[in-house]
């Protein structure tokens, strides 16, 4: 065994489109770790790639109920990320396909149950700023939890 173990990804860069694609990745991973930082706590976790390409940042997110989220603060993360130098003009948000979250296993566990609603549902009220929207959802999140209690 030799002395000092090596990185497989030094060897991989030898070779001119591998690395380049390693680069590619390592510059998305900056990105997104950008973009997560200028927007609110509540939705880091959802936002899952970045990209820009000719001044358009496109987003993807875990779910279409984030889509709104962040196309709503788009215009200031757009203003935000052009204070920190990054050359952004527009923002386009997507959901990601289901197929790209994980093993269909995985999808099946997390079917409908009204204890996980209520928890999303409290995700959404603490990423709002509108606080009788906000109060709406905990009250609705409230309802489904002693509805699930109940039963």
């Amino acid at each position: 065994m030799p002395a000092k173990a090596r990185h497989v990804r030094r060897y991989l860069r030898g070779t001119d489109a591998v690395a380049a694609l390693l680069n590619e990745v390592q510059r998305r991973d900056e990105l997104l770790q950008r973009v997560r930082d200028a927007i609110p706590e509540a939705l880091r976790a959802h936002c899952k790639q970045a990209s820009l390409r000719d001044g358009l940042l496109s987003l993807s997110v875990d779910s279409p109920a984030w889509v709104s989220r962040l196309k709503f603060l788009a215009p200031q993360l757009v203003d935000d990320l052009r204070k920190v130098d990054l050359a952004v003009n527009d923002c386009h948000v997507r959901a990601l396909p289901e197929a790209a979250l994980g093993r269909a296993e995985d999808r099946k566990a997390a079917t409908f149950s009204p204890p996980a609603a209520a928890d999303l549902l409290i995700q959404a009220a603490d990423a709002i700023a509108d606080p009788e929207l906000a109060s709406s959802l905990r009250r609705l999140a409230n309802s489904l939890s002693k509805r699930a209690a109940a039963e």
